[in-house]
């Protein structure tokens, strides 16, 4: 009876110990890479580039058909596969197509470890020649939406 005890509390911790240091062996992605509608700084279609710099926050970089934007991220769980809040920069237009420039919060919820959504809203912080076309027959809105879909790899 002490040899099979013996035996069964050794192979538990073998298996333990096998099964911990195979856990420690997998690397942890800190960069994901969004491709999608309205991504990069609200363009059309765009790419977003993010980056981990400590367990939480990460800086994000995108650009897409003439628009381009940089984004601070709070995650809410130290993985950059989970959802975050987000300061966003987003430069819409580029040379004699350029419209304005936009600050604000939002939210980026990150689904089955492939989509990604972001929803929030924004400040006009600086109008391009393009601006009063855009605007032409509107009242210049005060606060803007924004909205985009993507996948991330």
């Amino acid at each position: 009876m002490k040899k099979t005890t013996l035996l069964l509390v050794v192979s538990f911790f073998s298996m333990y110990t096998c099964y911990a240091q195979e856990l420690d062996t997998i690397p942890k992605s800190t960069n994901k890479i969004t491709i999608g509608l309205l991504q990069g700084g609200g363009s059309l279609v765009g790419l977003d580039f993010e980056q981990l710099i400590t367990e939480n926050i990460g800086i994000s970089v995108g650009a897409g058909f003439l628009a381009y934007g940089v984004s601070i991220h709070y995650h809410i769980k130290p993985s950059i596969t989970s959802s975050s809040l987000a300061i966003n920069y987003m430069h819409q237009g580029i040379g004699d197509s350029y419209v304005q420039s936009i600050v604000g919060p939002s939210y980026v919820i990150r689904i089955s470890k492939q989509f990604s959504g972001q929803i929030g809203m924004g400040g006009i912080v600086d109008k391009g020649p393009q601006f009063k076309e855009v605007y032409e027959n509107k009242t210049e809105p005060n606060v803007l939406f924004i909205f985009s879909l993507g996948m991330y790899f």
